[in-house]
C-alpha cells in the first residue's frame, strides 16, 4: 500500500484508537463530578464506534453489540432511596431489552432492586434506604444504532444526587463497510461539446455515507453509460481511471464530443455497487447565438395558470434564423417582481429545444405585482439569454377563513394567546382582503359567555388578518371559537378548557381499552387484559407533569363494583402500586380473578409531592367472564378472531399451540404436573379438503407441566379449509377428565417447494457454458423457470434464455441446464406450483463472466529480438458492442512487464480502442535491452470481470 507506511489491518486498528479517543475525550467534560455523593464509576466500553450495517433501520442487520467493562453506580448513606434509577438510551440507539445485567452490591437498608431492559431505558426500581455507601453496578448491555447516519451520545442517568450529564458511557455509530459508489460532485446537467467539466465520486456504506478511509485504495473508472453511439467522455486523467484519495476520486477536465443526452457511470476496480449520473444535456455550443421569446408570458390572477403560455427559440445571430437542430434546455426563472413571488410550470421549469423552440405548459406565479421572466439555456459558451416583456399578476380572491392562533386553556377565563383569524385562499394561502369577521362560542362541556374588545372587526387591508383583543369567556368547561364572515367559509379554533381543567389523575388508557360509547369491554378471570392500564397526573391546566418521576399511583378495585358477580382480587405483574416515569404510571400483567359485570379499576396518588396526595380517578366499567377450565393460550399459527392464518401442509406450524388448564376462577393450576392434554383434529374440519393427519413431535399427548401444556413441531399432512384443533383434558386429578376446547380456524395449503440450486463453475470465461442443476425436494416432475439478475436487467428478474423459457425435471425432480452467459448475473429458480406442490424459489447463485483477451502473434518459450525490433500486436476482446447493448469492450490494455533485480515490474502500459470486430492493433518498438513480457488486459468495468491474455515472453538484446 503506498502512502500509509501500515498495513490495512493496522490501519483500521489505528482509525478505531483514535475515533474512541476523539469520543472518551469530548465525553470527559460530562462525567459526574464530585460536588453530590452519587457518582460513576467506570463505564461501559466498546460502543464508541459500532457499525452502521448494524442499524435496525431497513438495510442493517439489526445485530446486537455487546458493551464491555461495567458501570457502578456509587451512593453515600441515604443517598440511596426507593424510586426509579433511569438510564436512557442517546438518540439514534436502542438497548436490547432483558439484555442488562445489574447487580446490587452490599447495601444495608435496600431490600431489593427491580431492573428492566426496555429499548429506550434501563429502569432499576429500588426498594428501602441505604444506610451506608454502597454500589449497583451494570455490565452486559448490549445496544445497536436505529438511525442510518452517524451518531454519537451518551447514556445519561436520571435520579436524585446525580449532576445532570451524568453517565454510564457513551455511544457513537461510524459509517459501515464500503458498499457503493455516490457522486459527491455530479457531472453538470448541460453543457457543450467539448467544454470542460470536473466530478468527484466517494466510496460510501450501504447508506449513502462516505467511507474515507476504504481499505485497499480503489481505482475509479467514469465511462459513458448511455448517449449517442458515436459519443465518448473523456478526462483528462490516462483512460478516465482515478485512484481514491481518502475514499474519493477526483475527475478534471472531462468533456462530451458528441451532442446528445447522456449519462455516465463510475465503477469500482473492488466491485462496490456502481452510481449513474442524471441526464446529462450535451448541446452545440453556438457562441453567435441568443435566445428570443417567441410568445411572451401572458399574466392573470396569482396561482392560476395562463391562458398565454411563453415559448423560447433559438437563433443564429448572423442571420436570425431558427437554429432547428440546437439540443440543448431552455430554464425560466422570475427576473423582476415581488420577492416574495414563485413561479412554478407544470413539469418543471425547464424544457428541451425541439426544432428550435422550447413550449412550457401551466405555468403560474403565486403572488401578484408586475413581473418579467428570464429565459437561460445553462450551457457554457452557448445562447444569449433574454428577458421577456413585463406582465401582470392580478390578487387572488378570498374563499374561507383559517384561525392563525387559538387560546390555550386557562384558569381565569382571560383567552391567551389572543385569537388570529386569516383570510385565504381555497387551497389555504393566505391573501390581504377586508372582510368583516365575528367570533362565537360554541360550548362542548360547561357553559359561558364570550367578549372581546373588538368583536366583530375587519381584517387589514394589507395582511387580510385580524387579531382579537380582550377576549374572556365568562364561565368553566370547554369551548371552540367560531370564526364566520360574509361570503367565506368559517372556521373553527382549537378546543381549550375555562376552570379547574382534568382531574390530576387521569387514565390515559383504560383497562381492555374501554371507551364511551363503544361496546362493554371484556376480559377473561385469571386472564392478563388485553389492554393495560395507563394513568397519568396533571397540572390544573390538565398538562401531563413531564417532569415527575416519584408519585406513586396504586390501582385497586373501586368500591361498589362490580354490579353483579365477584368480589374479585386484582393483581398486576409488576405490582399495584407504579412510580410514575415522565408523569405516566404504566401497569403491566393486570387481571381480576372472578367473574363480574360493571367493574371498574381505582387510581390513587398514594404519594406525591406534585398533586395532592388521595387524588384519584375511576376507570370506565367493564365485564370479567369466568374462564374455561381448558383453554389455548397459544392459537395454532397464531390464528386470532376474524383472522384465518395460513401454513404449508407437512410443514411444523410456524407457531405451535399451547393449552392450559385452570380453576373455576380462572386461574392457571400451577400445582398441576399430572394432568394429560391429547390434541386432534376437530370432528368435522376442515370445511373443504383433507382429511388430513395430526402429528407432533413430542406425541399428540403430552403432560402439563405448572398447569401448562406446550406442543412442539405439529403439523398436518393435508390441504384444507378452516382446520380446527381440540384440545382434550385425557386424564386429570384437578379436573374433570374429558373436558375440551376446539381453536380458532386456520388453513392448510400446498406444501411448499423446497428447490436447491447449484452452479458449475463459479466464474467463466466469456463464450463458455456454465452448468445449473436444480433439485426438488421429494422429487416429480415440475416444470419451472431459471432467472437471471444481472446489470443489464434493471433490477428485474429476466426468464432465461428467453421470456417464454420453461424447464420441466426429471422424476426423481432433479434438471441440469447449460446456459452462456454474457454477463456477470444471479441466478435462481421460480416454480410456480401445480397440483401437488405449492409455489417456491431456491437459493440464489452467482456466476460471473471474465472478458475474453487473445494476443497475436503468439509463440511457444521467449522469442529473442534485438534492440529496435518493431513488431504488430493485436488483441481481440469479447464481448463486443452489438445493438446498443452496454457490457462490450470498447478498449483494451498492452502491458509491459520486465524482469528487474529477480521481480516482474510492469514499467508501461499503452490502451488502445478496439474496432467494430473487438480488434486493437498496437505497433511496438522493443528499444531496451532485458527480460520482458507482453499480455492484453481488459479495463474495469461493472458488467464482466477483467480478463487478460496469456503472457508472451521476449528478450530482447
Amino acid at each position: 500500500m503506498r502512502g500509509t507506511g501500515l498495513a490495512p489491518t493496522s490501519r483500521r486498528r489505528l482509525v478505531a484508537i483514535l475515533t474512541s479517543f476523539t469520543l472518551v475525550a469530548s465525553l470527559m467534560a460530562f462525567l459526574p463530578g464530585s460536588a453530590l455523593a452519587a457518582s460513576v464509576t467506570g463505564g461501559l466500553a466498546g460502543g464508541s464506534t459500532i457499525s452502521l450495517d448494524t442499524t435496525s433501520a431497513a438495510g442493517g442487520t439489526g445485530s446486537w453489540t455487546l458493551l464491555s467493562s461495567q458501570a457502578q453506580l456509587d451512593f453515600a448513606s441515604g443517598e440511596l432511596s426507593g424510586g426509579i434509577i433511569l438510564v436512557s438510551a442517546p438518540f439514534g440507539f436502542e438497548f436490547q431489552p432483558g439484555s442488562a445485567n445489574v447487580q446490587l452490591g452490599v447495601c444495608s437498608g435496600v431490600t431489593g432492586i427491580s431492573p428492566t431492559t426496555t429499548a429506550a431505558t434501563i429502569q432499576i426500581a429500588v426498594t428501602g434506604t441505604n444506610s451506608a455507601a454502597c454500589s449497583i453496578t451494570i455490565n452486559a448491555l448490549q445496544v445497536r444504532p436505529t438511525n442510518t447516519t452517524p451518531t454519537n451520545g451518551l447514556m445519561l442517568v436520571t435520579y436524585a444526587g446525580f449532576l445532570p450529564g451524568a453517565n454510564i458511557g457513551g455511544l457513537g455509530s461510524v459509517p459501515g463497510a464500503p458498499f457503493r459508489l455516490d457522486f459527491t460532485t455530479p457531472p453538470p446537467s448541460n453543457i457543450g461539446v467539448g467544454v470542460a467539466f470536473n466530478t468527484s465520486v466517494r466510496v460510501s456504506d450501504r447508506f449513502g455515507n462516505q467511507v474515507t478511509n476504504p481499505v485497499p485504495m480503489d481505482q475509479i473508472t467514469l465511462t459513458k453509460s448511455t448517449g449517442p453511439a458515436s459519443g465518448f467522455v473523456t478526462c483528462a486523467t490516462s483512460g478516465n481511471i482515478v485512484n481514491t484519495i481518502g475514499g474519493t476520486a477526483f475527475f478534471t477536465g472531462c468533456s462530451f464530443n458528441v451532442a446528445g443526452s447522456y449519462t455516465v457511470i463510475a465503477s469500482s476496480l473492488s466491485g462496490y455497487t456502481p452510481v449513474t449520473s442524471s441526464a446529462i444535456t450535451v448541446g452545440p455550443v453556438v457562441s453567435s447565438s441568443y435566445l428570443q421569446f417567441s410568445i411572451q408570458p401572458g399574466g392573470g390572477p396569482a396561482n392560476t395558470a395562463w391562458t398565454q403560455q411563453p415559448q423560447i427559440v433559438v437563433k443564429d445571430s448572423a442571420t436570425n434564423a431558427v437554429l432547428t437542430g440546437f439540443s440543448g434546455t431552455a430554464s425560466l426563472s422570475i427576473a423582476s417582481g415581488p420577492g416574495a413571488g414563485i413561479l412554478l410550470c407544470d413539469g418543471g421549469n425547464s424544457r428541451t429545444f425541439s426544432g428550435g423552440y422550447a413550449t412550457f405548459q401551466g405555468c403560474k406565479i403565486t403572488l401578484d405585482g408586475t413581473y418579467t421572466l428570464t429565459a437561460t439555456t445553462g450551457l457554457a459558451g452557448g445562447p444569449t439569454p433574454t428577458n421577456s416583456n413585463a406582465f401582470n399578476i392580478g390578487p387572488v380572491v378570498g374563499n374561507r377563513l383559517s384561525f392563525t392562533q387559538s387560546p390555550s386553556n386557562s384558569l381565569t377565563g382571560t383567552l391567551s394567546p389572543l385569537p388570529i383569524v386569516q383570510v385565504t385562499t381555497a387551497g389555504g394561502t393566505p391573501i390581504a382582503a377586508i372582510h368583516l369577521v365575528t367570533l362565537t362560542l360554541t360550548t362542548i362541556s360547561g357553559s359561558g359567555t364570550l367578549s372581546c374588545t373588538n368583536n366583530p372587526d375587519f381584517t387589514g387591508a394589507l395582511t387580510g388578518q385580524v387579531t382579537f383583543f380582550g377576549c374572556v369567556v365568562n364561565g368553566t368547561g370547554t369551548f371552540r371559537l367560531e370564526a364566520s364572515a360574509p361570503g367565506l367559509l368559517g372556521a373553527s379554533s382549537s378546543q381549550f378548557t375555562i376552570g379547574s381543567g382534568s382531574t390530576q389523575v387521569v387514565f390515559f388508557q383504560q383497562p381492555l381499552g374501554a371507551n364511551i360509547g363503544g361496546p362493554t369491554a371484556t376480559g377473561t378471570a385469571g386472564v392478563p387484559w388485553s389492554t393495560q392500564p395507563i394513568v397519568e397526573v396533571r397540572n390544573l391546566l390538565g398538562e401531563r407533569l413531564l417532569s415527575d418521576f416519584s408519585t406513586q399511583i396504586t390501582l385497586s378495585i373501586a368500591p361498589g363494583t362490580p354490579t353483579t358477580g365477584g368480589p374479585g382480587v386484582l393483581s398486576c405483574t409488576g405490582g399495584n402500586t407504579a412510580t410514575v416515569s415522565a408523569g405516566r404510571a404504566t401497569f403491566t400483567g393486570c387481571s381480576i380473578n372472578t367473574a363480574g359485570t360493571g367493574y371498574q379499576v381505582r387510581a390513587t396518588a398514594t404519594s406525591s409531592s406534585t398533586v395532592p396526595p388521595g387524588s384519584r380517578a375511576d376507570s370506565l366499567g367493564f365485564n370479567i367472564t369466568a374462564a374455561p377450565q381448558v383453554a389455548f393460550t397459544t392459537q395454532p399459527l397464531g390464528a386470532s378472531v376474524g383472522i384465518v392464518p395460513t401454513g404449508p401442509a407437512g410443514t411444523p406450524f410456524s407457531i405451535q399451540p399451547v393449552v392450559v388448564i385452570r380453576n373455576a376462577a380462572g386461574q392457571v393450576l400451577t400445582t398441576d404436573f399430572t394432568s394429560r392434554v391429547t390434541l386432534s383434529i376437530t370432528p368435522g374440519t376442515p370445511t373443504t379438503g383433507g382429511p388430513g393427519v395430526l402429528s407432533c413431535t413430542g406425541g399428540n399427548t403430552v403432560t402439563v407441566s405448572a398447569g401448562v401444556a406446550t406442543f412442539a413441531g405439529c403439523s398436518i399432512n393435508t390441504q384444507g379449509t378452516a382446520y380446527q384443533l381440540r384440545a382434550t383434558v385425557s386424564t386429570s386429578s384437578t379436573v374433570t377428565p374429558g373436558i375440551y376446547v376446539d381453536s380458532l380456524p386456520f388453513t392448510m395449503t400446498q406444501s411448499a417447494a423446497q428447490i436447491t440450486l447449484t452452479t458449475y463453475p463459479s466464474v467463466v470465461i466469456w463464450g463458455d457454458p456454465f452448468t445449473a442443476t436444480v433439485q426438488f425436494a421429494g422429487g416429480g416432475n415440475h416444470t419451472f423457470q431459471l432467472q437471471r439478475l444481472a446489470a443489464t436487467d434493471n433490477g428485474v428478474w429476466q426468464n432465461i434464455p428467453s421470456p417464454s423459457s420453461t424447464f420441466t425435471t426429471d422424476s426423481t425432480g432433479r434438471a441440469v441446464i447449460q446456459y452462456t452467459p454474457r454477463f456477470n448475473g444471479q441466478y435462481k429458480v421460480v416454480f410456480n406450483g401445480d397440483s401437488t406442490l405449492g409455489a417456491g424459489s431456491s437459493n440464489v447463485r452467482t456466476v460471473n463472466v471474465r472478458n475474453l483477451v487473445l494476443l497475436r502473434p503468439t509463440w511457444t518459450g521467449v522469442k529473442t529480438v534485438s534492440v529496435g525490433f518493431t513488431q504488430t500486436y493485436q488483441a481481440t476482446a469479447r464481448p463486443v458492442p452489438s445493438g446498443g447493448l452496454p457490457g462490450g469492450v470498447a478498449r483494451v490494455e498492452f502491458q509491459f512487464w520486465r524482469l528487474t533485480g529477480g521481480t516482474w515490474v510492469k514499467t508501461k502500459s499503452v490502451i488502445v480502442p478496439l474496432n467494430s470486430s473487438g480488434v486493437g492493433t498496437l505497433r511496438y518498438t522493443w528499444n531496451a535491452a532485458g527480460s520482458w513480457y507482453i499480455r492484453a488486459v481488459t479495463l474495469p468495468n461493472p458488467y464482466n470481470f477483467v480478463g487478460s491474455s496469456s503472457v508472451q515472453r521476449v528478450n530482447v538484446r
